[in-house]
């Protein structure tokens, strides 16, 4: 049998969960300014940056992730 898990303090899981978050988003974040848009269009790039993270966003409250 192994040792009994340790006992974690709130404060420090809440940071490391905010910090696994941060790093989803900066890892999604890259693959969205990675990627070119499949239209062509004469919008800014950052105007086709947040249209594909909206995709994401919905992707993910609809459970698709």
């Amino acid at each position: 049998m192994g040792k009994p898990k340790k006992r974690v303090s709130p404060r420090i899981a809440n940071r490391v969960n905010r910090d696994f978050e941060r790093l989803i988003f900066l890892c999604i974040l890259g693959a969205v300014r990675a990627a070119s848009a499949p239209w062509e269009c004469n919008l800014p790039e950052i105007i086709r940056r947040v249209v594909i993270l909206v995709y994401i966003d919905f992707w993910d409250e609809t459970g698709f992730w």
